[in-house]
C-alpha cells in the first residue's frame, strides 16, 4: 500500500473516543465510516490513523487487498482519463474490489451530471454487494445531499457510521 508521507505516522490513539468506537464496530465487521467536519479538523488524518492501526495488525501482502484510497477528485480525473482507452478495466476492477474503498474529500467535485453518475454508479456497485466505504467531507448529510443527490445520501447513510470531527482548522495553528 502507498501510503502518502505525510499520513505514514499517523497514530490511532491521537484520535477521539468516538473515533475509536467505530474502529471497533468495522473490525466487527460492521458498518463503515463516513467523517465529516470543516476543513482542517482532521478527517483525513484519522482514516489515514485507521489505516496504519490496520497496517500494524495485518501482514503487508494481506493489507494490501484491504484498502484502496483516493481522493474523489483524482478518482473522477482518473475515470475520464480512461474513457478512450481502458475504462472498463478500471471500472471492472474496482467493482470486483472486494476490501474497503474509501473516499476522501466526497463532497469537493464539480458537482455536473457525469459527476454524480460516476460516483453513484461506484457507491450503489458496493452498496448492493455489501463492501465497506469510507468517506471523508466537508460537507454534512444534509449539504452532501444537496450537493450530489439522496440516492448517494441514502446509500452512506444505511452503510456508515457517521462521525463529525469538530475543532478549528489545526493546519492553521503555528
Amino acid at each position: 500500500m502507498n501510503i502518502p508521507e505525510k499520513y505514514k505516522d499517523d497514530d490511532i490513539e491521537k484520535i477521539d473516543q468516538v473515533f475509536r468506537v467505530a474502529m471497533r464496530a468495522l473490525l466487527k465487521g460492521e458498518k463503515g465510516l463516513y467523517v465529516y467536519g470543516g476543513v482542517g479538523t482532521g478527517k483525513t488524518y484519522a482514516v489515514w490513523a485507521l489505516i496504519n492501526r490496520f497496517k500494524e495488525m495485518f501482514p503487508m501482502d494481506i493489507l494490501s487487498n484491504h484498502f484502496r484510497v483516493y481522493n474523489i477528485t483524482d478518482l473522477l480525473e482518473r475515470i475520464k482519463d480512461t474513457y478512450s482507452n481502458d475504462l472498463d478495466e478500471f471500472l471492472s476492477e474496482l467493482f470486483r474490489y472486494d476490501g474497503i474503498l474509501v473516499i476522501d474529500d466526497i463532497g469537493v467535485e464539480r458537482c455536473n451530471e457525469w459527476a454524480q453518475e460516476q460516483l453513484y454508479r461506484i457507491i450503489n456497485n458496493r452498496y448492493e454487494r455489501n463492501k465497506k466505504m469510507f468517506f471523508t467531507s466537508n460537507l454534512s448529510l444534509d449539504e452532501l445531499e444537496s450537493h450530489s443527490g439522496p440516492r448517494i445520501v441514502s446509500r452512506i447513510v444505511e452503510t456508515c457510521n457517521i462521525i463529525k470531527l469538530n475543532g478549528e482548522d489545526k493546519r492553521l495553528k503555528i
